[in-house]
């Protein structure tokens, strides 16, 4: 993205890819326009800071050169973010030589004190078989590869070092031990600044929980972001010097152009109050009636800011003498507007209003959109409706589910509305790390001819289908037979996101007590970016009929 004359290959290979519609996308700052940028920003006092990332988040730069590789290469330059295998060879003292060359060029285009050079998510499989790579362990006497990356990053701090520059590195840089002067950016959680505080080393707090502003509204809305507090509560008082402050991150590989002023706005005003405001002096309430005040001016300068909160929210209730569903909604704000339609078609301003709950007596589709100042906005809400005969019955968990993603409750799996294909849609209810067992109580006995759980896959998000599920139904609630075990027959490294059904059908076979076991990994596989930690597993309904 940015050009450095010496390896003219870093533009003219490394800007470009291909997308999945065959066309090239392509382009970087020339250095007459970074430097334009940097006066620009530099007139209303602000500093900007460049991140060249290493030794991981590089496979732009080793298509363009692949001899800085562990392996040589050929490599493409992708056309979906991500975490990928290969990386900087820490073994070849060539690649260091090419990176202070480049870091040269920088540090002409940004005379600001702070160099980010990255450090993240950085798999180490490649130097675990790299002969160069294990002979540099070798012989500078590091203990594994972990420490490998401290050497890395530690060689690279000590050329800016001599440079007159402050090298800032995401949390990640902790693992093998810290670079002397290192500035440590946590964003996993705070526990990274805690511990570059307890090294006394300088951190910034940018936990992606309430900074990141690519999140959904529906992940951080507007008050989660004011009730972020920058500096860690356990942090000893005399260590609280070594917290500079907080940063709010948008990452436009999430995030289309057309989307960034409602990403950002109005939550950066929430965060850069946070950022410059004591504590004590907070107040939600006080903050919001300014906000208020500020779509005004806001809206002058052209900025189409976004929502506050969820655009629609919704509850639903089914009563079973009059075999409906009352469904409740309320906009995230008040300027926002709610359409419906009832027929599957997509609601647009014209649409039937929201003004009362709804009564929903038969199998249907409700969708749901928002509008603010007559556009669009937030996510639509696709709700499918099925009768089925566990809709309202008593549900019993083995295993509770994670309060991150607690849907409704014990009601959820048994509430009559199908999960959509976006797990945050509040119908998907998730199991971290356990197997997931549940018994619906039907009430009295039923003829029962199918069974059918549906379940969520996408392995990005660190969701996984069941190894299998076992189904098996009783009169007495303990004696269970007709058992039935479905094997998950998708492959795990699946990168599709997609729901799967686990069917079982019966001939007509009376039973009160239904069954469901579903079969976790419980952890993410060696080949997963998550390797080793808790996997996910998302269910939405279990519907009898």
């Amino acid at each position: 993205r940015i050009e450095i004359n010496k390896y003219p290959k870093l533009t003219e290979v490394g800007s470009r890819r291909k997308e999945k519609d065959g066309l090239i996308y392509s382009g970087y700052y020339s250095k007459e326009e970074i430097k334009e940028i940097v006066q620009y920003a530099g007139s209303r006092f602000i500093t900007v800071v460049p991140e060249i990332e290493m030794p991981g988040h590089c496979l732009a730069s080793l298509a363009a050169y692949p001899e800085n590789s562990c392996t040589g290469g050929p490599f493409e330059v992708t056309n979906k973010w991500g975490v990928f295998d290969d990386v900087y060879c820490a073994g070849k003292d060539s690649v260091f030589y090419f990176l202070q060359n480049i870091l040269d060029e920088v540090i002409e285009l940004f005379p600001g004190e702070y160099i980010h050079i990255g450090g993240d998510e950085v798999p180490k499989d490649r130097w675990k078989t790299c002969p160069k790579c294990q002979s540099r362990i070798i012989e500078e006497g590091l203990k594994d590869e972990e420490e490998l990356q401290s050497y890395f990053i530690k060689r690279i701090s000590k050329y800016l070092n001599s440079k007159g520059r402050t090298v800032i590195g995401w949390d990640e840089i902790l693992q093998g031990g810290l670079a002397p002067g290192t500035i440590v950016e946590s964003w996993q959680g705070m526990q990274g600044a805690l511990e570059a505080a307890r090294l006394k080393h300088y951190a910034i707090c940018s936990p992606y929980v309430y900074t990141y502003l690519s999140n959904d509204i529906e992940d951080l809305d507007l008050r989660l972001t004011y009730l972020y507090e920058p500096i860690p509560a356990e942090l000893p008082a005399v260590d609280k010097k070594y917290i500079l402050g907080g940063e709010a991150s948008l990452w436009t590989e999430e995030t289309l152009q057309n989307e960034v002023d409602e990403k950002l706005f109005p939550r950066l005003l929430a965060l850069s109050e946070v950022f410059w405001t004591n504590p004590p002096n907070r107040n939600y309430e006080k903050f919001h009636s300014r906000v208020k005040k500020n779509y005004i001016y806001l809206t002058q300068a052209g900025i189409m800011y976004g929502q506050e909160a969820r655009a629609i929210s919704f509850s639903s209730s089914y009563i079973d003498e009059e075999k409906e569903f009352i469904v409740t909604v309320t906009p995230g704000q008040e300027e926002i507007k709610i359409h419906y339609t009832k027929d599957g078609s997509e609601p647009d301003n014209t649409s039937a209003v929201y003004n009362a709950p709804l009564k929903i007596n038969k199998p249907l589709r409700l969708k749901l959109s928002a509008f603010l100042n007559n556009n669009f906005t937030g996510k639509k809400i696709n709700l499918l409706f099925g009768l089925h005969m566990a809709v309202g019955a008593k549900l019993f968990l083995a295993n509770k589910y994670d309060d991150l993603y607690k849907a409704c409750g014990n009601e959820t799996l048994v509430d009559g509305i199908l999960g959509s294909d976006d797990f945050h849609d509040g119908l998907w209810q998730g199991f971290h790390g356990v197997d997931f067992e549940a018994v619906v109580d039907l009430g009295a006995d039923k003829i029962i001819n199918e069974v059918i759980p549906g379940f969520f896959s996408d392995s990005n998000s660190w969701i996984f289908l069941p190894v299998n599920v076992e189904i098996s139904l009783s009169q007495d609630g303990i004696n269970y037979s007709n058992v039935n075990v479905i094997e998950n027959n998708i492959p795990l490294d699946n990168r599709d996101v997609f729901i799967k059904n686990f069917k079982v059908s019966y001939n007509n076979q009376k039973a009160r007590y239904v069954k469901v076991m579903a079969k976790s990994i419980k952890t993410c596989p060696p080949w997963h970016k998550g390797a080793g930690e808790k996997a996910w597993l998302f269910i939405d309904e279990i519907e009898v009929k």
